[in-house]
């Protein structure tokens, strides 16, 4: 019975533990992932204002930050940055 006793306590420490990793590792992917939205962010601003300096049609604009920020933005995010 004590030798049962101990491996359920060593298991629930186990998890414990996995746990505390697992918040951590969490915590961690989600500044970096905070970061490159961010900075996502201020390139396609730039990128927005390059096209538009050049005199690009907004319909080109469009299908362009779309293209290269998919990733990062919605299409409708997209598309209220362009309104701004």
């Amino acid at each position: 019975m004590d030798l049962e006793t101990r491996l359920l306590e060593r298991e629930q420490y186990g998890e414990r533990e996995g746990r505390k990793e697992g918040r951590k590792e969490g915590l961690e992917k989600g500044r970096l992932e905070k970061g490159r939205r961010e900075a996502a962010k201020a390139n396609l601003q730039k990128s927005i204002q390059g096209y538009r300096k050049f005199g690009v049609p907004e319909d080109a604009i469009l299908e362009q930050v779309l293209a290269d920020y998919s990733q990062y933005f919605t299409p409708e995010e997209i598309r209220a940055y362009m309104k701004k």
